[in-house]
């Protein structure tokens, strides 16, 4: 179950800069959005996840959730 927990959790790692980190943080976001919560709705525009946006994963994840919500 995704939950606001994950989501921080990825942006927090997100923000190292980090190579090691950035992989935890994709499980994590990808962890976040199994359901959608509160931050589900910031994902496109959230700018601590700016350094994950260029990577394929970050437009499969938002994919595979639905995004964008409208």
């Amino acid at each position: 179950m995704g939950t606001l927990f994950d989501f921080y959790v990825a942006c927090g790692l997100a923000l190292t800069g980090n190579p090691n980190d950035r992989e935890e943080a994709f499980r994590y976001l990808e962890r976040s959005v199994t359901e959608p919560h509160p931050a589900s709705y910031t994902i496109e525009i959230e700018s601590d996840l700016d350094s994950l946006r260029s990577d394929p994963r970050f437009a499969r994840i938002i994919k595979k959730a639905g995004f964008p919500f409208k």
